[in-house]
This record gives C-alpha cells, structure tokens and sequence, in this order.
C-alpha cells in the first residue's frame, strides 16, 4: 500500500510513503470461517484432488537417434 501527504500543496511537493500492511494476521474474518467450514472443507478435498490430477513430475521423455 502507499499514502500521499501534503495533496493540498501543488504536485510538486506531493510526498509518497509506503505503509506497512498485516504481516501474520489473518485476513479472513473468524466469523465468516465458522459460517462457511463446510464449503472450505469440501473446496480443500476438491483442490487436493485436482491438483493431484494435474502434476507433472517432469518432462515426457522419448527415444530417439
């Protein structure tokens, strides 16, 4: 994220700072968690599963010359 300070001077002294966002807080609500634990159970088996179908350990290789 960034801020501006001083935006009622002119542009040139606009100045800009970068702020700090929420380092190992968590970003889901605990209330929406609770309301919805089902579906997320049911989305990590489906995604697990999916992306167990979709891995590709390495390149195909073939026989040649």
């Amino acid at each position: 994220m960034e801020t501006m300070t001083n935006s009622k001077s002119h542009v040139n002294k606009w100045k800009s700072g970068a702020v700090p966002t929420k380092i190992g807080r968590r970003t889901i609500h605990p209330s929406f968690e609770t309301e919805h634990i089902e579906t997320h159970d049911l989305f990590r088996c489906t995604f697990a599963t999916l992306l167990f179908m979709c891995r590709n350990p390495r390149p195909l290789q073939y026989d040649g010359p």
